[in-house]
């Protein structure tokens, strides 16, 4: 099996501890659809604002769609369909 991508949360990004950040799915898809599987070493809480695909977290598949709030813990396994959002 190959190695999971993992993303780190740096909380340091902006100088001073940081304990809270906002990233847009778009910035990290040319990176997801290059593994469609990785894990987070953070917390999470995503808003899907626009979707046509699914996803799997630990195994339990979900199609995406407008509105759907979807909370994530440390290292689950996110899986994407192979053409993610």
């Amino acid at each position: 099996m190959k190695k999971i991508p993992v993303y780190k949360f740096y909380k340091h990004k902006y100088g001073d501890e940081l304990l809270v950040d906002v990233i847009s799915y778009e910035k990290m898809m040319p990176d997801i659809r290059r593994t469609l599987v990785f894990s987070e070493t953070f917390y999470s809480i995503t808003l899907v604002l626009e979707a046509d695909a699914t996803v799997a977290v630990n195994g339990k598949s979900r199609r995406l769609k407008k509105g759907l709030i979807i909370c994530s813990i440390p290292g689950e396994v996110w899986a994407f369909e192979a053409e993610p959002l």
